[in-house]
């Protein structure tokens, strides 16, 4: 006789249960149908692109809850059916606004008040979605190991990328391949490949970013005119952004250098604006020094021009006022073989 009590008490029990899980159900159930926006601390968000894999729309895969909805009830919600799916030819179906809107109304009722809306919906059939947010992610990971190349500090700004992109196949992948393989800073474009499970590209897309990368640059630490030499006491460092850089600054090796043009304080040095500064410079005074087979014969001369170590100049026999042409040989001397 208990085993009998027991069995018809596990009984009771389990139908108790059962009727306490369909009860919490159809209370979901008819809160959804009696929801109000001013009583509801829940949403469902609706996406601005999904992905659908059957032959019907459902809405959980074109929405998500946001705020505390209990999941029995989002469980219902999200297995709606809604409208046909898009046809499975790789081509998009766009859903306006205003359609979304009285679509939902039809396959949810008063549910649909508690939609938020984008004012444009894209789905595809079959494939992978690639959100922005991911697409951006992709980029600095490709890019940062290149960019540090670079030196200095580096930093991704100014995305130019498709707000999402539609893999056609759900095995195929996305690559960000950069139009040069060694980048610079400032705009850098560059390809997202689509690729399939053999390594092939099935599309390219288009897009770009903007590298910033900030590293000290050797400036002039105050105004330098244009023949002037350069010493140590006129160069400093700044902090700049080499994206604005106008040329490939000067690394502050080699010289002694002079400047081949105007240069502002705390303007950047570039390798163009300097050359070597000459041994021989023009109006001065070095000796000519004809050297022949048997004889050599020494003179005072004028330098008509300027010149480097070893480089050919133009002088001015003081004596005869002839003018020759010799090779220089020191700061102070010319030579005529």
């Amino acid at each position: 006789m208990p085993r009998i009590l027991q069995r018809i008490w596990e009984i009771a029990r389990k139908k108790a249960l059962l009727a306490a899980a369909v009860w919490t159900l159809c209370a979901a159930a008819v809160a959804a149908a009696a929801v109000t926006p001013n009583d509801t601390p829940w949403r469902i968000a609706v996406h601005e692109a999904a992905v659908i894999t059957g032959d019907t729309v459902t809405l959980g895969e074109i929405a998500q809850p946001m705020g505390p909805m209990p999941d029995a009830l989002w469980q219902k919600l999200s297995a709606t059916e809604l409208w046909p799916s898009p046809e499975a030819d790789g081509r998009s179906m766009g859903v306006n606004r205003d359609k979304l809107e009285q679509a939902l109304e039809h396959y949810l009722g008063d549910t649909a008040q508690l939609c938020l809306l984008p004012d444009r919906l894209v789905l595809r059939r079959g494939g992978t979605l690639v959100q922005q947010d991911e697409l951006a992610s992709l980029v600095v990971k490709t890019l940062t190991p290149r960019a540090r190349a670079l030196g200095g500090e580096v930093a991704f700004r100014d995305y130019r990328l498709p707000d999402k992109i539609f893999l056609k196949d759900s095995t195929d992948t996305l690559v960000v391949v950069p139009d040069d393989e060694k980048i610079q800073p400032g705009r850098v474009s560059f390809w997202f490949e689509e690729r399939d499970l053999r390594g092939e590209t099935v599309r390219k897309v288009s897009a770009s970013v903007f590298l910033d990368c900030f590293k000290d640059v050797m400036v002039a630490a105050e105004p330098v005119n244009r023949n002037t030499p350069l010493t140590p006491d006129m160069v400093t460092t700044r902090r700049i952004n080499a994206a604005f850089l106008k040329g490939e600054p000067w690394d502050g090796m080699g010289g002694p250098w002079r400047v081949t043009r105007p240069v502002g304080e705390n303007q950047p040095l570039y390798k163009d604006d300097l050359e070597s500064l000459p041994l021989v410079r023009r109006g001065e005074a070095v000796e000519l020094v004809f050297e022949g087979k048997f004889v050599t014969l020494r003179t005072m001369a004028q330098a008509l021009d300027d010149a480097g170590p070893g480089e050919p100049v133009r002088v001015r026999n003081m004596q005869s006022q002839q003018e020759v042409y010799a090779r220089v040989r020191d700061a102070h001397t010319v030579v005529v073989r």
